[in-house]
């Protein structure tokens, strides 16, 4: 996948660590989000996570799509290996990527220990950690699609952060929802529940078209993002029906599809796709 020029670039980067110190930060890191996750499944009292609940918002997808954090947290430690192997320590591209992929593993890690307590009390940090999450994730992602030079780059840099942030794209509107509707407030901006839905979905599905385009559509942010979708439209086909949400999360599946292919094809030139 060759990558746009024009990708903007933020000045200032986060602080650095020494250059042996980053690699093995990230690797922790990548490694704590897993164990936290662990923790909150096998010895939380029981918790705010999305997976649990019983009266999901319904742009929250269906339970099967929660599956994908398996993947994600095994490609983000093959992307922490990576970094660490000979060679890779003193690249731009990790000195660039790693901050930022070390800040979104480190949210991750304090999310899944916030969402493994009872609301409400923990409702909003979680909140805060996952848009700390995207956050980073984008930055990271504009940047390795930017700086990826070799068909190793694109598969263990660019597809890991792709793979993550086209979940976390969805799953920031989801736990949003979710944290709403725990806190009391169920028509956000005087809408009933099926327009609020349909309101966040379409800001999904133009958030991911527009992170796909600007990072030349990676086939793991594109496939991230339309899974979740998907999940949506069967949460709101089969299991809890609503019509009007699921052809929502369906047109906004097809718009990130269609987006990716389109970005995708005009960077067919390059030497890598990823």
């Amino acid at each position: 996948m060759s990558t746009q020029a024009a990708l903007p670039t933020p000045s200032r980067d986060l602080p650095r660590p020494p250059g042996r110190v980053l690699p093995g930060l990230t690797l922790g890191l990548a490694a704590a989000q897993v164990g936290a996750i662990v923790w909150q499944f096998s010895f939380s009292g029981g918790g705010a996570d999305l997976s649990q609940r019983g009266d999901d918002p319904p742009v929250v997808p269906a339970l099967y799509t929660f599956a994908i954090w398996g993947p994600i947290y095994v490609s983000s430690l093959a992307y922490a290996v990576y970094g660490l192997l000979p060679g890779q320590r003193g690249r731009e591209l990790h000195r660039r990527v790693g901050p930022y992929a070390a800040a979104a593993f480190g949210a991750s890690t304090l999310w899944a220990l916030a969402a493994g307590f009872p609301p409400p009390w923990v409702t909003w940090g979680t909140v805060a950690m996952i848009f700390a999450m995207f956050g980073s994730l984008l930055v990271a992602l504009l940047r390795a699609s930017r700086l990826a030079r070799t068909r190793a780059d694109h598969l263990l840099t660019v597809s890991p952060l792709a793979l993550y942030a086209g979940y976390v794209t969805l799953a920031t509107v989801a736990n949003t929802a979710a944290s709403l509707k725990a806190s009391g407030v169920n028509t956000p901006l005087g809408l009933g529940v099926t327009p609020w839905a349909v309101l966040m979905l379409a800001a999904a599905g133009g958030l991911a078209s527009f992170v796909a385009r600007r990072t030349g559509g990676p086939l793991a942010y594109g496939a991230a993002a339309i899974w979740g979708l998907i999940g949506v439209a069967v949460q709101n086909a089969v299991v809890e029906p609503n019509p009007p949400v699921g052809v929502a999360a369906g047109l906004a599946a097809l718009a990130v599809a269609g987006t990716t292919w389109w970005a995708r094809r005009r960077t067919r030139g390059g030497a890598f796709t990823s």
